[in-house]
């Protein structure tokens, strides 16, 4: 299986994640085939420090509400960075990918390290 690193220091986070759902639909090979997935894992290194540019760690939110009455919760995106930065960044992967059968297997090939591979 091939493994594809993505270092993560100093990109803003949203071009981490489009070049990672890039590369975990394979868009990038020559055989590229949307209905096969890929033989790659993709790995980020460095998340920790990555750029978050302009106002978004607190004038982006995501909102979620369980269909009760007054049960609508938001957080801004540097809440929910600094509580998991792992998941922050496979959400905005998940959005990138097609949403198909294949999206949760391509999501898997995933790897994601907040300092570099070697910290562990």
């Amino acid at each position: 299986m091939e493994k594809t690193k993505i270092n993560a220091k100093n990109l803003s986070i949203g071009r981490v994640a489009s070049v990672a759902a890039s590369f975990l639909i394979g868009k990038d090979q020559v055989n590229f085939t949307p209905n096969a997935v890929v033989k790659r894992k993709v790995i980020v290194e460095n998340l920790g420090e990555v750029r978050i540019t302009g106002s978004k760690l607190q004038g982006k939110k995501y909102f979620s509400h369980s269909s009760y009455i007054g049960s609508m919760k938001s957080i801004t995106l540097g809440e929910k960075f600094k509580k998991n930065p792992k998941k922050t960044l496979e959400d905005m992967v998940k959005g990138m990918l097609p949403v198909n059968k294949l999206r949760n297997i391509r999501i898997k090939n995933l790897i994601i390290f907040v300092g570099s591979e070697n910290d562990k």
